[in-house]
C-alpha cells in the first residue's frame, strides 16, 4: 500500500503508449489521493501556494484532508467554493469557513472566498484563480462513476484533468 500515488498528466493529443483513460482510472480505482504533474513541464516548488477547490462534497473534503499531510505551517492556502449561491443552504454565510476552522487546528491557515462567475466550468474557474494567485498546486475532489468500464467525470474535473498548468491532488 502506498500513501500518495503521483502521476504525469496524459498527453491526448499522442500515442504515448498509455490509454487515454489511464488518468481517470488511476483517481477512480485507487483509493489514494493522486497527485498529477503537468506534461513537459517542471516546478520550482510544490505545495508552498496552495489553492483548495472547496463544495462540500464528499470528493473535496477527502482531497482537502489528504492534502494535509502534504501542508506545512508555512504554506499559503486559498481555499476557493465556486459559485456558491448555487447552493446558498450548504454554503453558508462564508463559503468554507468550517473547513478553514479544521485546517487551523492542524495550525494551517487558510484564506476562505467565494468565487461567483457567469456559469463558467468551475474546473476552468478553478485554474484561472490558480494562475491569479500563483498556486503551486490545486487540491480538488474528483468527481467521477464508471458506467460499464467507461469513466464518466465531472465537468470541473474533466476540465482539469485535460488543461491543468499546475500539479493537481485529485480524491474523489
Amino acid at each position: 500500500m502506498v500513501d500518495l500515488v503521483m502521476i504525469a498528466q496524459v498527453d491526448s493529443g499522442e500515442d504515448c503508449g498509455v490509454e487515454q483513460d489511464f488518468a481517470e482510472r488511476v483517481i477512480l480505482e485507487t483509493g489514494r489521493p493522486v497527485l498529477l504533474v503537468p506534461r513537459q513541464k517542471t516546478f520550482g516548488t510544490i505545495g508552498e501556494r496552495v489553492l483548495i477547490g472547496w463544495n462540500a462534497s464528499r470528493e473535496a473534503a477527502r482531497a482537502s484532508f489528504d492534502a494535509l499531510a502534504l501542508l506545512s505551517t508555512t504554506a499559503r492556502v486559498d481555499l476557493v467554493w465556486v459559485d456558491p449561491q448555487k447552493q446558498r443552504a450548504l454554503a453558508g454565510n462564508v463559503p468554507g469557513a468550517e473547513l478553514a476552522k479544521t485546517f487551523a487546528h492542524h495550525n494551517i491557515n487558510v484564506n476562505a472566498e467565494a468565487l461567483p462567475t457567469a456559469n463558467v466550468n468551475a474546473g476552468e474557474a478553478l485554474l484561472t484563480r490558480a494562475v491569479d494567485l500563483n498556486s503551486d498546486l490545486l487540491v480538488m475532489g474528483a468527481y467521477g462513476h464508471s458506467r460499464m468500464r467507461e469513466f464518466v467525470f465531472g465537468g470541473a474535473t474533466r476540465h482539469v484533468l485535460n488543461n491543468m498548468t499546475l500539479p493537481v491532488l485529485m480524491s474523489c
